[in-house]
């Protein structure tokens, strides 16, 4: 819970390239006052450096993601400060997902430290922090796909899912898109017929796509933000649209990108431009992913514990990497109000979540557990 605090304590926006690598610079402290370990800080042009941090050796390497940029700006722990009050921890970026972080901290040193006392683990471990997720991961993709391709399992620090704490065995792919309409510029009382109006042809366009929300598969297509005009006597000339879409495996995703490509004006004498696409692909959920789901049951159920995996709607670098090594999400904290100033996280849950981390770990990382899927 102390270093929770401290992590808490130091604010980290996406957009703050600063602070995140004054993140960076802490956690890389953290580390070593911790673990026997290696680390490495990869520094970026344009937003916060990343780290990466290495322990143990071996043939079979286990990959840990996290991240430590928030959505908070820089204020908002003056406005909602870190405290604990009735077993919970508060403040900006507690949930998601600075407790997520020192869990797996301690998750390593636990293996450390384990009743074998060996002096390291016989499996390399990779835990990489990004400083850019909560923008997409633009400079940390490359980084987090190259080591998924040499990690036998992945497993990603992102919140627990709701009240039961849930795992998180699959994600939508999530896509942004931008609908711009060009019309043709008019005065609204003096020759309004010699216009085009660039906002009304959005609005057909808005009607159409909501049209492609599907509850039975999963698909949305929100209509989020409207932009045009210049003033209310004016036929507008351009009006903009963003377009939020998520779809639940790959063919849902090329059916909204099709969609989308293909929309056409409903209005006479204007024309539609389309740009953007899916920047998180799918998730859908895998026989690995539903190994990885059963290790965590069975290991639960010998403290008498029950835990359970679900799709989410949300997304994070667990769908970069999940087409490349089994991964399972939704090991961090346990908590609620992700992204809002009353975020926080249940400290009961903390040394658990731990330790479910560190066996996963040490599991997924033993050469038996190789042998136990070849055979399945």
């Amino acid at each position: 819970m102390a270093l929770i605090e401290r992590l808490v304590r130091l604010e980290t926006p996406s957009d703050d390239k600063a602070a995140n690598d004054r993140m960076a610079d802490m956690l890389q402290r953290e580390m070593h006052d911790l673990l026997d370990c290696r680390t490495d800080v990869i520094e970026t042009r344009d937003h916060g450096n990343h780290l990466a941090v290495r322990m143990g050796s071996g043939p079979r390497q286990i990959l840990i993601l996290g991240h430590f940029d928030t959505v908070h700006p820089v204020g908002s722990l003056a406005r909602s400060p870190f405290r604990i009050e009735d077993g919970r921890l508060f403040g900006p970026g507690v949930l998601d997902m600075k407790a997520g972080i020192a869990q797996a901290m301690f998750a390593l040193h636990a293996l450390q430290q384990d009743r074998y006392g060996r002096e390291t683990v016989p499996y390399r471990v990779v835990f990489l922090l990004s400083s850019d997720e909560e923008v997409g991961s633009p400079s940390s993709r490359p980084l987090l796909l190259r080591e998924a391709g040499q990690s036998d399992s992945c497993f990603v620090l992102e919140p627990a899912a709701g009240a039961q704490a849930a795992l998180k065995t699959g994600r939508k792919g999530v896509a942004t898109y931008r609908v711009t309409a060009h019309g043709k510029a008019a005065h609204a009382g003096l020759n309004v017929a010699d216009g085009r109006n660039a906002i009304a042809e959005i609005a057909h366009q808005i009607l159409a796509l909501q049209a492609l929300n599907d509850d039975v598969r999963g698909v949305t297509v929100n209509c989020g933000l409207v932009h045009g005009g210049v003033a209310k006597n004016t036929v507008p000339d351009t009006a903009r649209l963003v377009v939020d879409g998520r779809a639940p495996d790959p063919e849902a995703a090329d059916e909204i990108d099709a969609r989308l490509r293909a929309l056409s004006p409903a209005t006479a004498g204007t024309r539609l431009e389309v740009r953007g696409g899916f920047s998180r692909p799918p998730m859908p959920e895998t026989a690995d992913t539903r190994a990885l789901l059963c290790l965590a049951q069975d290991l639960m159920r010998r403290i008498d514990r029950d835990i359970t995996g679900i799709a989410v709607g949300g997304a994070s670098d667990a769908n970069d990497v999940a087409a490349h090594v089994p991964t399972l999400d939704g090991l961090g904290a346990v908590g609620a109000g992700a992204h809002t100033p009353g975020e926080y996280v249940l400290a009961d849950h903390l040394t658990e979540r731990a330790a479910l981390l560190a066996a996963l770990v040490d599991r997924c990382g033993r050469p038996e557990h190789a042998a136990l899927r070849k055979s399945e």
